[in-house]
């Protein structure tokens, strides 16, 4: 009899959920890193969205380039927004976190979405709804971000939309020609 109230006991214990590890509350400087990067990035403050990366940050932009450190970030976003040659006039990133940051000691790991509108520097406008992770470590007593991966749906975004678009466009274009041009070959046979 001891054995089985043992047993039980026992199997008690075990289908007892136990608190969760990412029950714990998020710090709240996790909230401000987070608010004071999207801050700086709406705003286009260069230098100031540098002081929310580590100096080893690595980060996987959209485009799948992949950048290293400060500088790596700093060349990378002024290759983008500057000179004749650049890409984007300006962005604003609206981004959710699916829930509380994954905590393990001083890191954290934190993902959601993000609608990204670019303003583009031939003029049009490109949204993008996006998924993202961010890895953050404290350093020193801040929180910074060590590595950061960003993603569009493959099949999904604007680009391939446009593209699709851009493809029917040129086939009916493509057929529309090939009739006239048979109809008029045709015709001149005939005459």
């Amino acid at each position: 009899m001891k054995v089985l109230a043992a047993f039980l006991a026992l199997t008690l214990f075990a289908l007892t959920p136990l608190p969760a590890q990412d029950a714990r509350p998020e710090p709240t400087e996790l909230h401000a890193l987070r608010d004071g990067l999207l801050g700086a990035i709406n705003r286009s403050d260069l230098d100031q969205q540098l002081t929310y990366f580590h100096p080893n940050v690595v980060i996987t932009y959209q485009n799948a380039e992949v950048v290293r450190g400060r500088e790596g970030v700093k060349a990378f976003l002024l290759k983008m927004t500057t000179g004749p040659e650049r890409l984007v006039e300006s962005v604003h990133i609206e981004a959710k976190a699916d829930g509380p940051a994954i905590l393990h000691g001083d890191t954290a790991i934190a993902f959601g979405s993000a609608v990204e509108t670019y303003k583009m520097a031939h003029g049009s406008n490109l949204m993008l709804n996006g998924r993202w992770t961010a890895t953050v470590v404290k350093d020193q007593g801040q929180w910074l971000v060590a590595a950061l991966h960003c993603s569009t749906g493959l099949a999904d975004n604007p680009l391939i939309a446009a593209t699709k678009k851009a493809g029917v466009t040129a086939t009916i274009g493509s057929v529309i020609i090939g009739l006239i041009a048979g109809w008029l070959l045709g015709r001149k046979r005939v005459l």
